[in-house]
């Protein structure tokens, strides 16, 4: 008998510890999401059942976004700012669904792609709102040339968490004009093809041809510093120009193998100028300039093969063109259609019949 108190003793001292954990990880997660599914959409259903991913249009936030957002972010406790407002309205499903397609999901053509690599879960919301300072959650917000805010925080096109992916369907704001109906089309371009590099490490499919020798000790480093330091960074003087007008050029930057973006620093249209690197220092600003990380870096490819003008590919060193050449024997390989989205690399690279 004594044996059965402290066993029930012991029981009502554990429960509340159980159930505290329960609450910081929602339980079944994986699992109870497929109830969610509105199959009365044939996209939704199509997408169910061919491929295995989810088209959200209810949902719960914290089971199907916000629990798998990264550990270092939870950590900053910045998850439980973000928010994704539902659709009300089945107007407004058919609506979303229909921008959804239109704009993203009908430029990935491999369905064995589709079903290996694609989120498991895929979320239509009224709006994608970050009520933060600053983006902890996911900074790849704040990279492409559509990008929705220069700090990647308010209303957002899209972001994305370690197994799904949540797109803003702010329907008045999309087709108010244009302008908008293309930023949200191709940020969001950009911000899914960067969920699959992440998730699915693309990243290490590539060699040395890709990751080339010129560039493997530049990574993260400063461009600031003398000519003459031995990995060879540093101002430099035009010809012709004085000590005054020390910048690195960008055209010394991109035969390295690197690109430049319209958001990419360290490469802007004049340079690096050392008068603003010392003004910087004399208020306390010591960071510099630096080349983008190897992810980064490959992540400005991904840009400008959405973004690119034809002024600025002509300007670009045989280098440079030959591992866009490599970057997009992979994209036909998985089947994502860039030539649909950007002219420029329809014509520099016809499609092989």
């Amino acid at each position: 008998m004594k044996n059965y108190i402290w066993l029930s003793l012991i029981c009502l001292f554990l429960l509340p510890a159980c159930y505290d954990e329960d609450t910081l990880t929602p339980s079944l997660a994986d699992k109870n999401w497929k109830d969610s599914l509105e199959m009365e959409y044939p996209l939704v259903k199509t997408y169910y059942e061919k491929y295995g991913v989810g088209l959200l249009t209810r949902f719960d936030l914290n089971r199907d976004l916000l629990y798998n957002m990264t550990t270092s972010t939870i950590q900053t406790n910045s998850w439980n700012t973000l928010r994704v407002d539902p659709l009300e309205r089945t107007t407004e499903k058919d609506s979303a669904l229909a921008f959804l397609d239109k704009t993203l999901l009908q430029y990935f053509t491999n369905e064995e792609f589709i079903r290996e690599y694609f989120p498991r879960r895929i979320l239509l919301g009224q709006d994608v709102f970050l009520d933060n300072q600053r983006n902890t959650i996911c900074p790849v917000c704040m990279e492409s040339d559509a990008r929705a805010s220069s700090n990647g925080i308010n209303s957002l096109h899209s972001i994305f968490s370690r197994i799904s992916f949540a797109v803003s369907c702010k329907l008045n704001t999309i087709y108010y004009n244009e302008e908008n109906y293309n930023n949200f089309k191709m940020d969001n371009l950009y911000m899914f093809i960067c969920y699959l590099f992440e998730h699915n490490d693309f990243y290490r499919l590539f060699g040395p041809d890709f990751y080339l020798p010129s560039m493997e000790n530049c990574y993260g480093r400063p461009l600031t510093g003398d000519e003459n330091s031995w990995l060879g960074l540093g101002v430099y003087v035009e010809e012709g120009g004085s000590p005054a007008d020390q910048y690195t050029s960008k055209y010394w930057y991109w035969n390295k193998g690197f690109v430049s973006t319209q958001y990419l620093h360290p490469i802007l249209t004049v340079g690096v100028n050392q008068d603003m690197i010392e003004l910087q220092a004399s208020y306390g600003i010591t960071e510099q300039y630096k080349f983008p990380d190897k992810e980064r870096e490959v992540r400005t490819l991904v840009n400008q093969l959405l973004f690119v003008s034809r002024e600025v590919w002509d300007s670009y060193p045989e280098v440079v063109k030959g591992r866009f050449g490599l970057l997009m024997e992979k994209f036909d390989e998985w089947g994502i259609d860039i030539r649909a989205v950007n002219p420029v690399i329809a014509d520099v690279f016809p499609r092989q019949e």
